[in-house]
């Protein structure tokens, strides 16, 4: 088991962010952290929380506290499967209109991407027998990968989560 992997979560809380509605690809760009995923596994139920924390943190930081908020923005994580990596990111976005080239779907709890990243037995690295032709195709419609979730947390500007919770 991992012991940092919380501590590297919460340290997002120290990342000097960019919040630019105007530059989105540079929002992303200075604001994704990428930690890599431990061959041992990870206490998930700490990860969760420091998860949990990070995007209640985000929130008091940059929540709008009276008035109506001039645009939305999202706290996302992500397990990325191909880099074996855990992903955090804000962005001035809503929560359905992140920055994902992939079919994806927002949940208000991390526990399904944790559950992902627990799954990963090789993180950053695809076995042989786990290869499989990709026959997806947007011109096709084929939906042969699922979508994979992305934990979000509406620091602004959307009043409610997919669950429609704040």
């Amino acid at each position: 088991m991992d012991d940092d992997l919380p501590a590297l979560v919460r340290s997002y809380l120290d990342e000097d962010l960019l919040v630019n509605p105007d530059q989105g690809r540079a929002e992303t760009e200075a604001n994704t952290l990428w930690i890599g995923l431990p061959d041992g596994g990870f206490d998930a139920g700490a990860v969760r929380a420091a998860l949990i924390h990070v995007g209640a943190g985000l929130r008091e930081r940059f929540g709008s506290r009276e008035g109506p908020p001039a645009f939305p923005l999202t706290f996302y994580a992500w397990h990325d499967e191909q880099a074996g990596q855990l992903r955090m990111s804000m962005r001035s976005a809503p929560p359905d209109g992140l920055p994902f080239g992939a079919r994806h779907r927002p949940v208000c709890e991390p526990d399904e991407v944790l559950a992902s990243a627990l799954a990963d037995t090789s993180p950053g690295s695809v076995r042989w027998e786990e290869l499989r032709p990709d026959d997806a195709s947007p011109e096709t419609g084929d939906d042969a990968w699922p979508p994979f979730p992305v934990y979000v947390v509406a620091i602004r500007g959307e009043s409610e989560t997919p669950s429609g919770r704040r």
